[in-house]
C-alpha cells in the first residue's frame, strides 16, 4: 500500500465506521473491494436442529411412511388379493418390509460409527450433513443454519438422535401382523434393532459418563422397546405353535398399540432438549462490507453452538479466514465452513467433541495452497484431548488426509505452506515441535525440536528460510532456518528475544516482533543481527495482534486501541502513535488507500490519502 496512514484519530483521518456486532478478533480480509469479517454473537435462542437432527429424522421418517400407509391399506383392503388392489397390497407389504430392514440398518451404521470413535461419529454425520445440503438445494432451499446441537452434555446429544431413530424405526413395527409374515426375517429383524439399539445407546454412555450416569436409568429408557420385541417374538412364537396344532392364530393387534409406547417415550425424550426451552447459544457470522463506503451488503449465520471454555482474551471468532478465488473457508474450532464470495454454502464440516474439551479455545487459522485447505487443531494437554492435523479439497470440503500426532498439544500458530521446489510441505507449529508434512499425503517429512511451549506466533517464510518466535513463562526463542529438500531445517541464527502472542513481520531485509509487553525487536534476516530493541509506548493495554508493514512503515496495535507506527529502519523511530476509543486485539489489514482496523465493536477505515498503485506485497505472519 502507498501512502500508508501515520496519523488519525476518531474525528480526523477516518474515511467510516462500520459497526460490528458480537464479538471477534479474527483479523478483516480484504477481495478486490470487499471487505469479510467473522464474528460470533451470544444469546438466549432456542435451538433448532438444522441438517444432522431434522434430516435424520426426516429421512427415517420417510422409512416409517410406507409402514403407515400400509397399516392404513389393510383396514380398507382387508385381505384382498386378487386385482389392482391386490397387487398395490402386495407390493407395499414388501416395500415395508423392505423399509424397515433399512432404518434398522440405518441405526447399526450409525451405532457401529459411535463405538469406533468419535470422529468415525464425525464423518457419519458430516456425510448425513452434506446430503441434506444437496437436497436443500435441490429443493431450492438453502440452510442458514449449519448444525445446532446441544453440545452441552457430551454424547447425550447422540442418544437424542439415536432415540429419535428409535422412535420412527418403532413405527415400521405397528402395522406387522405376524402369521402372515416371513415369519424368520421379521424375528431377525427384531432382534437385531433390540439388541443395536440398547447397545448403540449404553457404549458411548458408558465410555463418556462411566458410573457417573446410572445404569437403570438406561434400562428404564429402553425397556419399552425390549418389551415390545419380546412381545413380536413371542406373538410369533405363540401363532406358530397354534397353527401347527390347527388352531386359530391370536391376533396381534393389542402389538399396535404396544409400538407407539416406545416411539411416543424417544420422541418426547428428543424433542424437549433441542426444541421446546431456550438457552445460551454462540451463532458464528460472517459479514460482507463494501471497502469504500462501510456499507453492509449483507450478512451469513453459519452455525449455532452452546458456549465454549476459551481464554479470557479470547472469542469464538478469533481465527482468520483464508481466501483463494472464489472461496473463504472459515475455522472456528467446532466447525469450518466454505462459502463464495457473496456468501452461498460451498460446504462445512463439524467437530461436535471439540466443544467439550476446548480450554483455551481456538486461534490457529486455516490456510491453502489453492487445491486444499489445512486446519490444526491442537488438544490442550489439561484436556487430554487428540491433536490433529486435516487436509480438506478446497472446492469439495472432501478429507484428503489427516495425522493425529501424538506429541502435538497447545499449538495455536497458524501453519504456512511452503513449496521446496519438489514438493509442497505444511509447517505446522505445535508445543515445542515443529513438523513438516508433505501436502500431497499427509506423510510427515520431517521433525524439529524446539524450545517454543505454547507456540501462538505463526512462523514467517521468505526466500528459503524459516523464522520463528515464541515461548510462554521463562521460554524466550526467536530463530532462522534454511529449510532444505527432505531434510530438517538448519538454524542459522537463534536469539534469546521473543514474541509470546503477536506474530512477527519480515520487511525490506528486517524481521520485527513485539513481546505482548511491548518489547519490539529489530533484526537483520540475513545474520540474525539485533539492530535495535525498544519498548513501545506506555500505559495500559497489551500487544496481541500481529504485526504488519507497507510503506516503509510497521504497525503495532496495543489492545487499548492506541496504534503505533514506527520507521522500518536499522534506528528505531516512533513516527505517530494514534488512538480509537475502543478496544482492539485484531491484526490490521491494508484495502486499497485505506488501513483497516477492527476493534471489539467496529471496523474503522484509516485514509492515507489517494493510493498511487496496486498494494505492496509483504511477508505477514498469519
Amino acid at each position: 500500500m502507498s501512502n500508508a496512514p501515520e496519523r488519525w484519530s476518531p474525528s480526523d483521518g477516518v474515511s467510516w465506521r462500520a459497526e460490528i456486532e458480537g464479538y471477534g478478533i479474527s483479523s478483516p480480509v480484504i477481495v478486490a473491494n470487499r471487505i469479510y469479517v467473522t464474528t460470533a454473537i451470544t444469546a438466549q435462542q432456542r435451538p433448532e436442529p438444522r441438517l444432522a437432527c431434522d434430516y435424520l429424522l426426516g429421512c427415517l421418517a420417510v422409512f416409517g411412511v410406507p409402514a403407515l400407509v400400509r397399516y392404513r391399506w389393510k383396514l380398507k383392503a382387508a385381505t384382498a388379493a386378487e386385482g389392482l388392489a391386490g397387487f398395490v397390497h402386495r407390493r407395499v407389504h414388501a416395500l415395508d418390509f423392505a423399509v424397515f430392514v433399512l432404518a434398522a440398518a440405518s441405526v447399526v451404521a450409525f451405532g457401529t460409527l459411535m463405538a469406533i470413535g468419535p470422529h468415525a461419529m464425525d464423518a457419519g454425520l458430516n456425510t448425513l450433513r452434506d446430503l441434506g445440503v444437496s437436497l436443500a438445494r435441490f429443493l431450492g432451499r438453502e440452510q442458514t443454519n449449519l448444525w445446532f446441537l446441544d453440545w452441552d452434555e457430551g454424547n447425550r446429544h447422540n442418544t437424542w438422535i439415536i432415540s429419535s431413530a428409535m422412535a420412527l424405526v418403532s413405527l415400521a413395527l405397528i402395522p406387522f401382523r405376524f402369521p402372515t409374515h416371513p415369519a424368520i426375517r421379521v424375528v431377525v429383524a427384531v432382534a437385531l434393532f433390540t439388541g443395536v439399539a440398547t447397545a448403540t445407546i449404553y457404549v458411548p454412555w458408558a465410555v463418556a459418563y462411566g458410573d457417573r450416569f446410572p445404569t437403570g436409568a438406561l434400562i428404564a429408557l429402553y425397556s419399552p422397546v425390549v418389551a415390545l420385541a419380546g412381545w413380536h417374538v413371542v406373538g410369533f412364537l405363540a401363532n406358530n405353535h397354534l397353527a401347527g396344532a390347527g388352531l386359530p392364530a391370536v391376533t396381534t393387534r393389542g402389538g399396535h398399540l404396544a409400538a407407539s409406547v416406545p416411539a411416543l417415550l424417544s420422541i418426547a425424550l428428543f424433542v424437549p432438549p433441542n426444541y421446546l426451552y431456550q438457552r445460551e447459544m454462540v451463532t458464528r457470522r460472517l459479514i460482507c462490507v463494501d471497502a469504500a463506503t462501510g456499507s453492509r451488503l449483507w450478512q451469513k449465520d453459519l452455525f449455532s453452538t452452546p458456549p465454549a471454555a476459551k481464554a479470557a482474551l479470547n472469542s469464538d471468532a478469533t481465527p482468520t479466514p483464508t481466501v483463494w478465488g472464489d472461496t473463504i473457508v472459515m475455522a472456528f474450532g467446532p466447525g469450518i465452513v466454505a462459502v463464495d464470495l457473496e456468501g452461498r454454502l460451498l460446504w462445512s464440516r463439524m467437530s461436535p467433541d471439540w466443544i467439550e474439551n476446548s480450554i483455551y479455545g481456538a486461534a490457529s487459522s486455516p490456510v491453502t495452497d489453492g487445491e486444499a485447505v489445512f486446519v490444526t487443531m491442537d488438544g490442550e494437554y489439561e484436556a487430554r484431548h487428540t491433536s490433529r492435523v486435516i487436509a480438506y479439497a478446497l472446492k469439495t470440503g472432501e478429507e484428503l488426509w489427516s495425522d493425529t500426532p501424538q506429541f502435538a498439544h497447545d499449538g495455536y500458530a497458524t501453519p504456512v505452506v511452503y513449496d521446496d521446489g519438489h514438493q509442497k510441505l505444511l509447517l505446522a507449529l505445535t508445543s515445542r515441535t515443529l513438523v513438516g508434512y508433505v501436502i500431497a499425503n499427509g506423510a510427515v517429512s520431517w521433525r524439529l525440536d524446539l524450545p517454543v511451549g505454547q507456540p501462538i506466533p505463526s512462523p514467517v517464510i521468505a526466500n528459503g528460510r524459516l523464522y520463528v518466535t515464541g515461548g510462554v513463562g521463562s521460554d524466550s526463542y526467536t530463530a532462522a532456518f534454511r529449510l532444505r529438500r527432505n531434510a530438517v531445517p538448519d538454524a542459522l541464527w537463534v536469539s534469546q528475544q521473543r514474541a509470546d502472542v503477536s506474530s512477527p513481520v519480515l520487511y525490506r531485509g528486517m524481521f520485527f516482533a513485539i513481546s505482548s509487553t511491548g518489547v519490539m525487536v529489530c533484526y537483520d534476516a540475513e545474520s540474525g543481527r539485533m539492530l535495535w530493541r525498544q519498548r513501545v509506548g506506555s500505559g495500559l493495554g497489551a500487544f496481541y495482534a500481529s504485526l504488519v508493514a507497507a510503506d516503509d512503515k510497521v504497525y503495532a496495535v496495543r489492545s487499548n486501541g492506541t496504534t503505533y507506527v514506527i520507521a522500518a529502519e536499522d534506528k528505531f523511530r516512533l513516527i505517530s502513535e494514534s488512538s480509537l476509543p475502543e478496544e482492539a486485539f485484531a491484526s490490521p489489514a491494508f484495502a486499497e488507500g485505506c488501513l483497516v482496523l477492527r476493534t471489539v465493536s467496529a471496523l474503522y477505515c484509516i485514509s492515507g490519502g489517494a493510493s498511487t498503485g496496486p498494494g505492496q506485497e509483504v511477508e505477514v505472519g498469519g
